[in-house]
């Protein structure tokens, strides 16, 4: 942008146009809040049963140490074995079989959930008993 002459500055004021500053290069700077909404995944506590965070290594409730994914505890020395040992790996003890649930037909949708259910947790229809 070319210099304005002196004239041209008188006939800016006379003219009622206002003063221009100089532009200088500042940086707008907005703080933009965004709302973040979190999804805890949770598991239950070996020794309680009560929900805690999935990547906890301790029951926050009781304080039980938590097996890690894919893993269980012996239930003798207490140490982390495969999920699926028979056997513990450290001190040989036999391991109890996991125990299954007993399942039942949702009378609505028709897919399976367990016998204690009172609602179906795949539509939520309530059971008959």
């Amino acid at each position: 942008m070319p210099k304005k002459s002196g004239l041209d500055k008188i006939i800016d004021d006379l003219t009622g146009k206002p003063k221009r500053k100089k532009k200088t290069a500042t940086k707008k700077e907005t703080t933009r809040t965004k709302v973040v909404e979190k999804k805890v995944v949770v598991k239950l506590c070996v020794n309680c049963g009560k929900e805690i965070p999935a990547k906890e290594k301790f029951c926050e409730h009781c304080g039980t140490k938590q097996p890690t994914a894919g893993m269980k505890t012996c239930v003798e020395c207490g140490k982390e074995i495969p999920f699926k040992a028979e056997h513990c790996t450290h001190c040989g003890v036999e391991q109890p079989k996991p125990k299954t649930k007993k399942l039942k037909k949702c009378v609505k949708c028709n897919e399976e959930i367990p016998q204690d259910a009172d609602f179906c947790e795949h539509c939520g229809a309530k059971q008959s008993k």
